[in-house]
């Protein structure tokens, strides 16, 4: 269990780029994983705890 995250930069000038799931290009989506699986139910909101530091980012549930 954990969060998949993607990406959308504005490169300005009206151009940008993405990596959603399901498009191809040279960034891949990144999977943060939890250390303990997370009971979740379909469709229930889950609030996480984001940080960063500037050079890393941090998830937890």
């Amino acid at each position: 269990m954990g969060i998949l995250q993607w990406l959308r930069i504005d490169l300005g000038f009206g151009a940008t780029y993405e990596n959603p799931p399901g498009k191809t290009g040279g960034w891949k989506q990144i999977l943060h994983t939890f250390e303990k699986p997370l009971p979740v139910t379909a469709g229930q909101p889950v609030r996480i705890l984001a940080g960063h530091d500037r050079s890393s980012l941090v998830l937890q549930p």
